[in-house]
């Protein structure tokens, strides 16, 4: 039976939202739909989400941890001794788009539906920060001489992927993108940090 509405009713309809946005994207996917799934009524969903809109918003907002969390698993489960984290991402990144669950970067996707809605795009821009200021950290921890410009580079590429991971061959895409890093980890090892300017009196 379905409840009007309940202490549990805001969870699992961003649940739901989580599961049949990503799968089908932000138009194709219904209230309707996401209160079918989430096992509530319409009237319960408007009830915590007054628009569709309120519902994407609170969605993208709920999702950024969880997929950090998911980058983070995949740089842990394959770490190897000399091994860059980056690296360990990409073999993450690699067997996700083999899973058949990838269905590109949703808040890439999101931007792309909704160009002129700013809050669409500050809430997409602020995952991306969140992103780089991590990608920053294991540079830095990895040892890199310039984190923020290997992060933001390295970033360029995984939006790539994200972006066109189901239009070509996993292994040939993941092959070229670790060839990609190694030049990239390679600039980088051999980059002279800039001098501090003295200060002036």
């Amino acid at each position: 039976m379905a409840r009007v509405a309940g202490k549990d009713g805001r969870g699992a309809i961003l649940d739901a939202a989580q599961k049949l946005f990503y799968e089908h994207g932000l138009e194709a996917i219904s209230v309707e739909a996401i209160a079918a799934q989430a096992g509530v009524t319409k009237k319960a969903l408007y009830y915590h989400f007054p628009s569709k809109h309120d519902l994407v918003l609170a969605y993208l907002d709920a999702v950024g941890e969880p997929v950090l969390a998911m980058l983070c698993g995949m740089v842990q489960r394959n770490a190897a001794p000399g091994v860059h984290p980056y690296a360990c991402l990409l073999e993450g990144l690699r067997k996700w788009l083999k899973s058949g669950r990838f269905h590109g970067c949703i808040f890439m996707r999101a931007a792309r539906s909704h160009p002129d809605d700013p809050k669409v795009l500050d809430v997409a821009l602020r995952h991306k920060d969140t992103f780089l200021h991590w990608l920053e950290s294991l540079a830095a921890q990895a040892g890199s001489r310039q984190p923020q410009q290997l992060a933001a580079a390295f970033r360029l590429l995984l939006d790539g992927i994200l972006a066109a991971g189901n239009l070509y061959d996993t292994d040939t895409l993941m092959d070229t993108a670790q060839q990609t890093l190694s030049a990239l980890l390679a600039s980088d090892l051999t980059a002279t940090t800039p001098p501090h300017k003295a200060k002036e009196t």
